[in-house]
């Protein structure tokens, strides 16, 4: 690709303490992605402002200096914290002018060259594939918009592996963005919001927002990505033990709700 004409990548994230346990891995990726024009902003919360200056420092330690550090005001609902910290990344996405927004969340470690793969697709909002728990199920991120009745109840009508390949698929419903590619242009007519009473993450909201302004999104089941989500995920554990073997210590290693 010619770096003149290569469209410019903020990549962020919304980053918590409680998920301090993937830090370092979580850095070391983002460090690593192949994609040559990127900036990285990462946004805490007040009350975790002495863990912003932790990452910039241990960025700063990696000789990475493409970042910045936002810190947002602290609210106790974690919905609306959240979602305050998603829009942080959109202001900051439009008066830049980057063409795209690349959210990655924490727990998430996408391939190096997610952002490359994303891209490909050309579509307005595209997202990688990772798995979620729902309801003490494990499912893949993205999900149908008609509903299924399952005993006498409307659920959720998740993709199945099986109708997942590494091809691109336009998806007709929701989607996780944890692992998410934005164009600028959507951006510039949605914003994230937490839904009725203030009960819903931004995800579940953003999507029926971006479909009902006529963009069209897309799955890159190619773009496979590692969800170390410490409640359920056995990747984790398998983490801890790497770390145990390896004989580090690291105070980090811990298991903590996931209330952001």
């Amino acid at each position: 690709m010619n770096n003149k004409k290569m469209p410019s990548v903020l990549v962020g994230t919304t980053a918590s303490s409680n998920k301090s346990y993937i830090l370092e891995k979580y850095l070391n990726r983002i460090i690593e992605l192949s994609y040559p024009k990127y900036d990285l902003s990462i946004v805490v919360s007040q009350k975790d402002e002495n863990y912003g200056m932790k990452i910039a420092q241990m960025l700063e330690d990696r000789n990475f200096w493409r970042f910045e550090i936002i810190i947002d005001a602290w609210v106790a609902k974690p919905q609306l914290r959240v979602t305050s910290h998603h829009n942080k990344l959109r202001e900051v996405t439009l008066l830049e002018e980057y063409d795209y927004l690349f959210i990655v969340d924490q727990d998430i470690i996408p391939p190096v060259d997610a952002i490359e793969q994303l891209i490909s697709v050309g579509g307005d909002v595209v997202t990688g594939l990772y798995k979620i728990k729902h309801n003490d199920t494990i499912v893949n991120c993205v999900w149908k918009r008609r509903m299924v009745l399952k005993n006498g109840k409307l659920c959720a009508n998740w993709y199945t592996d099986d109708e997942i390949s590494n091809d691109p698929i336009e998806i007709d419903g929701g989607f996780g963005t944890g692992c998410c590619l934005i164009k600028k242009d959507v951006l510039n007519y949605v914003y994230f919001r937490a839904g009725a009473n203030n009960n819903n993450f931004q995800d579940g909201i953003f999507w029926f927002d971006v479909k009902n302004m006529g963009f069209k999104t897309f799955l890159n089941g190619n773009v496979k990505c590692k969800h170390f989500q410490s409640d359920w995920d056995p990747l984790f554990e398998e983490y801890v033990k790497e770390v145990k073997r390896n004989g580090r210590r690291d105070e980090t290693i811990q298991k903590n709700k996931l209330d952001s």
